[in-house]
């Protein structure tokens, strides 16, 4: 059952550096501004995402098992699982494990680029909107630093 719980653990790992490829590629989209290229990697990673839900309950579905296999209660800790696992099968499962908490760990930078390139792109969106707009309230400086503002005025507007 061990070797079981592993090999959907390698499964479910495989799933998830497919759904880093895929943020990468969105992140050169995004760059690009390939708006249908965006929507086209979306939509993979909602079926990525959907194959990652299935195999992440059947990895919970054999953790419980394995648990009351072994006799241990299914709120039993990880490192409780470990010290009752011994042999090859338990440094498999380590390595895997580990391999698997990598992959999170690599996916969770890829997604924290993503949100700061978008939180870029947003605040570009509202600096320039702020140009365009009555209510500029930022952007504009004197020449002591101080900010600047009038009220009705766009910073594109010329006055002579």
């Amino acid at each position: 059952m061990l070797k079981e719980l592993t090999d959907v653990m390698v499964e479910e790992k495989k799933l998830f550096e497919q759904l880093i490829d895929i943020v990468k590629e969105q992140k050169v989209a995004m760059i690009e501004r390939n708006l249908e290229r965006m929507t086209n990697l979306s939509d993979k990673i909602e079926e990525v995402l959907f194959e990652i839900d299935k195999i992440d309950n059947e990895r919970h579905r054999l953790f419980n098992m394995y648990k009351r296999k072994l006799g241990l209660d299914e709120t039993t800790s990880f490192d409780e699982l470990l010290n009752r696992i011994d042999g090859e099968e338990r440094e498999s499962f380590i390595d895997s494990t580990g391999d698997f908490l990598f992959v999170l760990n690599e996916l969770a930078a890829e997604l924290q680029g993503m949100k700061e390139m978008m939180e870029f792109e947003k605040s570009y969106f509202d600096f320039v909107i702020s140009l365009l707009s009555d209510n500029n309230n930022k952007g504009v400086y004197k020449s002591d630093g101080r900010s600047y503002s009038e009220p009705g005025r766009k910073v594109l507007d010329v006055r002579w």
